[in-house]
């Protein structure tokens, strides 16, 4: 907890009325969850059903900060006072979901007592026990068996304890995307950048701030899937390939 907090809480219904730093930290941090590279690892974020369970005023998030790590360290402050509760909803809703410690962050806003709140909310990364692959259809065949899945694409299922693959005897996964963080990281960068640039009034991106978040969520994810990752795998009995497949549309 920062020592510098001010005391109270304003209820500040925009972004603009934030210091500087902290107002171009959540700006960069919305626009860098990347969650098309949790999908690709068999991750995703969690949506709520009803209102966010996970939600932070502007008004906890007003004080003066040096850059915008200080202002992310604020943030991250903020979820963490808050967050156990907010999961306990989300495991009603996901009940096979295991949630992870790395949170997407949106714009807010919500009413309490007659009175309107703005902020940002906090999804949670979540592994499910299936999701944009019905693997609960292959059961039988990788049940008690020695499995190889040739892309990250089911990392996530294989280290839900409630899929199919848990059933497995033994799941090794090829992970052909980390070989490639810097150049997927340098991608996203570039794409946010300019859309700043060309539609933000404020132009404001941290690109090192956004680095910083996206370099965050690989690393939580190599932490999660670590022990079933392999360059060379053992023997196996059954051998998956997921793939993902987008019409031209």
């Amino acid at each position: 907890m920062s020592i510098f907090r001010k005391e109270g809480e304003k209820n500040i219904l925009h972004i603009d009325h934030l210091n500087p730093m902290m107002k171009k930290a959540i700006k960069t941090l919305i626009d860098s969850g990347i969650p098309e590279v949790a999908k690709i690892y068999g991750f995703r974020y969690l949506f709520p059903k009803i209102g966010e369970p996970i939600f932070v005023p502007y008004g906890k998030l007003d004080d003066e900060f040096k850059d915008t790590h200080e202002a992310f360290e604020r943030i991250l402050e903020e979820v963490n006072e808050i967050k156990d509760e907010g999961m306990k909803t989300y495991r009603t809703w996901y009940p096979f979901a295991e949630e992870i410690d790395h949170f997407r962050f949106t714009f807010y806003s919500t009413t309490s007592e007659g009175k309107m709140k703005v902020g940002i909310a906090a999804n949670p990364l979540a592994s499910l026990e299936q999701d944009a692959f019905k693997i609960n259809d292959i059961a039988d065949e990788i049940k008690d068996k020695n499995v190889l899945v040739l892309t990250p694409a089911l990392a996530g299922q294989a280290i839900n304890s409630s899929s199919v693959l848990s059933k497995s005897s033994k799941v090794q996964v090829v992970d052909f995307v980390s070989q490639r963080e810097a150049e997927i990281i340098d991608s996203f960068i570039w794409l946010n950048k300019s859309f700043h640039e060309k539609y933000d009034k404020d132009k404001e991106y941290d690109s090192e701030l956004g680095r910083t978040y996206m370099k965050r969520l690989f690393s939580v994810i190599r932490s999660m899937i670590s022990s079933k990752v392999t360059e060379n795998p053992s023997k196996t009995d059954v051998t998956i390939l997921p793939l993902f497949v987008y019409p031209k549309k």
